[in-house]
């Protein structure tokens, strides 16, 4: 068994060998690859922008979160708070009770004029 390592090591090592260059191989041809080629085309835009053009699109983009920032609170502030809520409920609940009045009062005057016509 001892006589056989060395002839494992060599084996092993050129199996890593085999490995490594295939890796070479298939590492070299992601750049024929639909997505190689578009994240080449986009690197090579961005190497060819200016810091004038740069500072203007990352200007532009903190403008942008800067507008739907401003809409966002907007509508937050908008918001009923909780206060507001219990607000609504008693008004909501006071006209109920106007309304039970206002029907019984209702009644009663129909009630009224219905045994008047009657007799």
């Amino acid at each position: 068994m001892r006589d056989l390592l060395p002839f494992i090591a060599i084996f092993v090592s050129l199996a890593a060998f085999v490995m490594n260059v295939a890796t070479f191989i298939r590492a070299g041809k992601w750049k024929e690859s639909e997505e190689g080629k578009l994240l080449i085309a986009r690197v090579e835009r961005a190497e060819k922008w200016s810091e004038h053009e740069i500072a203007r699109a990352l200007l532009s983009t903190v403008a942008e979160h800067e507008t739907r920032l401003a809409a966002g609170e907007i509508k937050f502030l908008n918001l009923a708070t909780k206060a507001d809520i219990a607000s609504v409920k008693a008004e909501v609940s006071a006209l109920e009770k106007t309304i039970d009045k206002v029907d019984g009062a209702v009644v009663r005057i129909e009630r009224l004029l219905m045994g008047r016509h009657h007799d």
